[in-house]
């Protein structure tokens, strides 16, 4: 009886939709009229839903947005998280700020499998229908408002039936404990539940768990870390910090051996020492165990975790000996904090080989000596403040440094020459006093003669340069005057090797200036810019580009010395063999040839983004490109990408046109510089130039690829029309496909017109991991 009243029910409806609007011809399915009636329960629904969920057309045939069907007709993905082509298999509505209450209508979808709410502002609870829907395999509804308790127990069906996938309801005001079947759960690959109210213990974990990806960080966790963590063999993450864990870090975890990439358990109540199983873990990029109650020496076998960017023991009671010396191995080494311990001795003279490390924080220890083995660092943060250091303390971290890096040190001390001219909260290092009067008079009175013996000598230089006739184009009387120190060796190494930068050593002109080759020995090449400056350099200038040639990144191109003068510069980098990637990408284009497959392509995009995502994020203040383009991406022999030219735009002529302002974005922040990642993202894809000859007259690289896609209908080669031909055959195989399908969504979203909508560079850096690790997984299981 019930179900010929919901088919009445249906009928009646239709019957409704072909009455009131003219020309429908066809009937939605119950799947259809369930969505239908979710749009009255939203406060807000996003303009790209309400216009293309209607009765007169088939929801299955993409043109409903965010809803994909099986070959049934019944709805199989919900996906309404982020913006993206309506044509991409992976399209997604993106913070849509979806407002009110999730409808309990939505536990009518019986076949579906992907329900993706985040990013939105829902509340209220997550109806109880919606856990009973059985085929359900991806539940991710982070970053709302939503509250309520999480299911004590995850239905059976959901377990059992070995379908549930993603189980991420973080960044929401869920309370209660963490259900103990998500432990039991063994299909379970992803689990994110930080940034809630749960309370409770962590669950004990299956020994066939298939979990890769685990973040309770930001509750109220109280407990131990299970043991039986490490068991899951694929886990790859483990967030942990800021909840009230207890105990020892379980030795069990060094079986995770070679995948496991970060292990982060800052902020908890943590004891015990670092298990030394933790030699294992060969991959880990990010160690984070700071404030916690560790004790004993800081383990020197942290030396062998040689792929470790990031290590974080800060505030703990880590100490009875000096810094491990085994330290200075760890040469990909970003950032170290070892602060508020109880280290004693002096700081290893073998930290020099931190040649990648750019933040270092050992305050508040009990360290002696000098500190002289860090002057030959390019340290952009440095804080040595309240130890017992002793002697002076480097001009070079003097001058990048201000006096609270060195404070509460009473016996540093600087140099007397600087004393007189400088900073009056140091001693200077010889004797307690202050210099005399008479003394000051007398290094006065000396200095001034050096400073005119120097001014008489450059005048006499430059009287016998004037005679000569030559090299004016580089330094003429009216654009140079030579700096303090006169000439270096290496520029005029650089002159000699160019013969005063002739044209025949040029090998690339660019808006701001032109780039010379210069080899100065054999296998020692260079590139040299020289740059106009729109004003009159100055020291503010000068100290901008000594704080970027001190940025260090392996997918940054490394400014290794510079020169300034009034209107221009001249600056020092490696050469690279294989030019940029527009070269790489289009040199010969007409012949058909690249030297870049479709997995090269993918690395380099996730290269780039690497790169900017570390001068967005982790460069303070932060480093705005503002000029990102195949052009300023330059490629070594490996072809691993190094973005150029990264901190100069500023202090150059903004009114210079440049392959930015195809953004359409007045504001050159941090999401003009994800623009045009966006347009090298859609370069590589399709292979053509960011403003090509082979488009249609006044249309550039995005508006064509949209055109192109927004009239394709073929759901299972959503981006045929596109593909750079060159790569038809590699990405015949379906999961390489996918890829370039999920790159495609990627860069429309870079490329999205409202730059709210823009993801962050560490955003994008998290998409394209994921898409690297979606296929990585599917090639392996297909190999099992």
């Amino acid at each position: 009886m019930r179900n010929l009243e919901g088919l009445f029910e249906i009928a009646l409806l239709c019957a409704l939709f072909v009455s009131f609007r003219i020309g429908s011809v066809s009937c939605l399915n119950s799947d259809g009229l369930t969505l239908i009636s979710l749009l009255s329960h939203f406060d807000k629904v996003p303009p790209q839903v309400k216009s293309t969920w209607t009765s007169e057309t088939n929801l299955c045939d993409n043109y409903w947005f965010g809803v994909f069907c099986d070959d049934s007709g019944n709805v199989e993905t919900l996906d309404l998280s982020k913006v993206g082509l309506k044509n991409l298999v992976t399209s997604k509505l993106g913070q849509n700020q979806l407002q009110g209450e999730i409808p309990t209508a939505l536990s009518k979808l019986k076949k579906l499998k992907w329900l993706d709410l985040s990013n939105n502002r829902l509340s209220g609870e997550i109806p109880i229908g919606v856990w009973k829907i059985q085929s359900l395999a991806h539940i991710i509804v982070y970053n709302n408002t939503l509250t309520g308790e999480v299911p004590v127990e995850i239905p059976t069906n959901l377990c059992h039936g070995q379908k549930l996938r993603f189980f991420s309801l973080g960044s929401n005001q869920f309370h209660g404990t963490i259900p103990p079947s998500v432990g039991q759960c063994k299909t379970l690959e992803r689990i994110t539940l930080g940034g809630n109210k749960l309370s409770g213990v962590l669950p004990e974990f299956l020994e066939t768990h298939s979990l890769e990806f685990i973040d309770f960080q930001d509750n109220y966790i109280e407990g131990s870390i299970p043991r039986s963590l490490g068991s899951c063999k694929n886990l790859m993450t483990i967030i942990f910090s800021r909840n009230k864990l207890t105990g020892l870090i379980p030795p069990e975890l060094g079986n995770l051996g070679r995948l496991i990439l970060e292990f982060d358990v800052g902020s908890n109540s943590l004891n015990g020492s670092v298990p030394s199983s933790f030699r294992r873990l060969k991959s880990l990029t990010t160690l984070v165990l700071s404030d916690n109650r560790f004790s004993g020496a800081v383990p020197s076998f942290l030396a062998e975790l040689d792929s470790l960017i990031d290590l974080q023991v800060a505030r703990n009671a880590f100490g009875g000996e000096m810094i491990p010396s085994s330290l200075g191995l760890l040469k990909n080494l970003n950032g170290l904090d070892l602060s508020v311990n109880e280290l004693t001795g002096e700081i290893p003279t073998t930290l020099r080989g931190l040649v990648n490390l750019v933040r270092l924080n050992i305050s508040n220890n009990n360290l002696t000596g000098p500190i002289s083995a860090l002057q030959s660092l390019s340290l952009l943060q440095l804080d040595v403040s309240n130890n017992q250091l002793t002697g002076p303390i480097p001009e070079k971290l003097m001058v990048k440094n201000n006096a609270t890096t060195f404070s509460r040190n009473t016996d540093l001390c600087i140099q007397p020459f600087y004393s007189v001219v400088t900073r009056n909260e140091f001693k200077t290092c010889k004797g307690q006093a202050k210099l005399s009067t008479w003394k000051i008079a007398l290094i006065a009175v000396g200095s001034f003669l050096s400073a005119f013996a120097l001014v008489f000598s450059l005048a006499l230089v430059f009287l016998c340069c004037c005679k000569r006739g030559g090299d004016t184009h580089v330094l003429d009387e009216e654009e140079e005057k030579e700096e303090e120190e006169g000439l270096s060796l290496l520029l005029n190494k650089v002159l000699a090797a160019t013969d005063n930068l002739d044209d025949k050593y040029i090998i690339g002109r660019g808006a701001h200036g032109v780039v010379y080759k210069a080899s100065l020995a054999p296998g020692e090449e260079y590139a040299v810019k020289k740059l106009i400056f729109a004003a009159h350099a100055n020291q503010n200038v000068k100290r901008e580009i000594e704080m970027t040639g001190l940025v260090r990144h392996r997918n940054l191109i490394r400014l290794e010395r510079f020169w300034i003068r009034k209107e221009n510069g001249m600056f020092l980098y490696k050469y690279m063999p294989n030019r940029s990637l527009h070269d790489v990408l289009h040199r010969g284009i007409n012949q058909g040839e690249t030297g870049l497959d479709w997995s090269a392509r993918f690395n380099v995009d996730l290269g780039i983004a690497h790169g900017l995502e570390y001068l967005h994020h982790d460069c303070h203040p932060p480093i705005i490109h503002r000029d990102i383009k195949s052009e300023n991406i330059l490629m070594d022999t490996e072809m691993e990408p190094h973005i150029g030219d990264f901190g100069l735009a500023r202090i150059l002529d903004d009114s210079t046109v440049s392959t930015s302002t195809i953004t359409g974005t007045t504001v050159r922040g941090k999401e003009s510089d994800v623009y045009s990642y966006g347009v090298v993202l859609l370069e590589l894809v399709t292979g053509k130039r960011a403003v090509d000859k082979s488009l249609p007259e006044e249309t550039d690289l995005v508006s064509w690829v949209g055109s192109v896609l927004s009239s394709y209908k073929d759901d299972h080669d959503t981006v045929g029309p596109i593909i750079d031909p060159t790569l038809v055959d590699e990405l015949q195989d379906t999961k390489l496909r996918e890829q370039a399908i999920l790159l495609t969504d990627l860069a429309f979203q870079c490329t999205d017109k409202r730059t709210e909508n823009r993801p962050s560079m560490r955003n994008a850096v998290k998409e394209l991991t994921d898409v690297k690790d979606l296929v990585r997984r599917r090639t392996s299981g297909s190999v099992q």
